[in-house]
């Protein structure tokens, strides 16, 4: 009786065991929703490893997914996705074609995913939402050279990823697209990219990043909780950071925001603990709520403009927190004007030197005509697109603008009075005043 039950015990526990230790290969060629049919119970029960040939569909996806929890190893080179109409929440929903179907491989509720290696095939264009979203044992994955867009959540809680390609044929990446991927601590992002959404790169282990100058804004909570972080590049292409963008990015130790930058929002860099100084761009013209909170190791702070930029109003006047304790560096002669400006009168630390970040020209080649001006003027000798900005006598800003060499610019809807202009480009920042007649 006793060796009855022991043979019973080890024919029901041996594929188990061998589905844990020893990997089982299968290769399968089939038609659109056929992949459940060409598999037994049990090799969907212990295949580790599976390459699929032919047509599949977002039903195959599904058969992946629910029904083959000890898959480790998945090839799709050799297939092509095809579009497919069918069940989803509520309604019919359309899958279409060469995408990696909504909520493809993700790991289900409750259980493990084994996933390691995925090859996905050469006519993927797109990584639709929640592709992968919790995929907690792969490691790297590559991206075909054929994807143009990876979707919201697509890599969402994938744990175990160190590393990503994103090839130069994506132009889109999706908000909270890599979020929570906390060993990812490599990723290069293409000149190709134009849009990375918010949160995309959130709470990741990444030690560097290079944003390409084909991205714009910075979007709200893009790299917040990357404690990591070691190295920040931020091009002249920017021109905003959204909220929380690098909150608790403790690792950063110092900031250089661009001069393309002309605002800045609330908690954009909270808890940086890390930062022990940071240039603010003659650019800015405003800043949000507490952008600088908790940014506890602060000793400078370098602000390029003679002209104090705005802050969102608000009555306790945070923005800088504690760290008015530093040292705060103004260009020469503007002492008096931050020392009453909203914000920055609550620095008691304050000294003079000249920026570096930009220089003044003094290039008889570039020049401003007519000055007195009537109806508009012109600047000639610029080699580049630049930003003109128009301060009134007060030294309110009124208006910002992109242009180019011996660009009319109208003035007709202004009052009489006089203006200092402001040119920046590539190099240099040209300041003039002028007399508007």
């Amino acid at each position: 009786m006793k060796k009855g039950f022991l043979i019973i015990i080890f024919l029901y526990i041996t594929p188990i065991l061998q589905a844990q230790v020893y990997p089982v290969f299968k290769s399968v060629n089939i038609t659109a929703g056929g992949l459940y049919s060409a598999l037994t119970y049990n090799e969907r029960l212990v295949v580790t490893d599976l390459t699929v040939n032919g047509i599949i569909d977002a039903r195959d996806f599904l058969t992946l997914r629910d029904e083959m929890h000890s898959l480790k190893v998945l090839d799709l080179t050799g297939t092509s996705i095809a579009s497919f109409t069918g069940w989803g929440p509520a309604k019919t929903r359309d899958y279409p074609a060469n995408t990696i179907p909504i909520n493809g491989l993700m790991e289900k509720f409750g259980d493990y995913s084994h996933l390691k290696s995925v090859l996905l095939p050469s006519s993927v264009t797109s990584i639709d939402s929640y592709a992968f979203q919790a995929c907690t044992s792969l490691l790297t994955f590559n991206v075909p050279s054929s994807v143009t867009t990876i979707c919201a959540w697509a890599f969402w809680s994938c744990s175990s990823l160190t590393s990503v390609n994103i090839p130069s044929s994506v132009t889109t990446i999706g908000e909270y697209a890599f979020w929570s991927c906390s060993s990812l601590s490599s990723v290069d992002i293409p000149s190709s990219v134009t849009s990375i959404g918010s949160d995309a790169f959130r709470s990741t282990g990444i030690k560097s990043v290079s944003i390409p100058s084909s991205i714009t804004s910075i979007e709200a909570r893009t790299f917040l909780g990357c404690n990591h972080l070691t190295s920040l590049t931020i091009p002249l292409s920017i021109d905003s950071i959204g909220i929380d963008a690098f909150r608790d990015c403790s690792g950063l130790t110092s900031l250089k925001i661009p001069s393309s930058v002309t605002y800045i929002g609330g908690n954009a860099f909270l808890g940086c603990s890390g930062l022990t100084s940071v240039t603010i761009s003659s650019s800015i013209t405003s800043m949000s709520f507490f952008p600088f909170v908790d940014c506890v190791g602060l000793k400078a702070i370098y602000a390029d403009s003679k002209i104090p930029f705005v802050f969102t109003p608000n009555s306790t006047e945070p923005s800088f927190d504690w760290t008015f304790s530093c040292k705060l560096y103004v260009p020469i002669g503007s002492i008096s004007a931050y020392k009453t400006a909203y914000v920055w009168r609550r620095f008691y630390n304050v000294q003079e030197f000249v920026p570096t970040e930009v220089k003044f020209s003094k290039n008889e080649k570039i020049s401003l005509y007519p000055n007195p001006i009537t109806d508009g003027f012109r600047i000639m000798g610029i080699n580049a697109a630049s930003e003109l900005r128009l301060y009134d006598i007060n030294g309110k800003l009124i208006l910002v603008k992109k242009i180019n060499n011996n660009q009319f610019i109208s003035l007709r809807s202004y009052p009489k009075g006089i203006y200092l202009i402001k040119v920046i480009s590539s190099g240099f920042v040209l300041e003039r005043k002028v007399m508007v007649e």
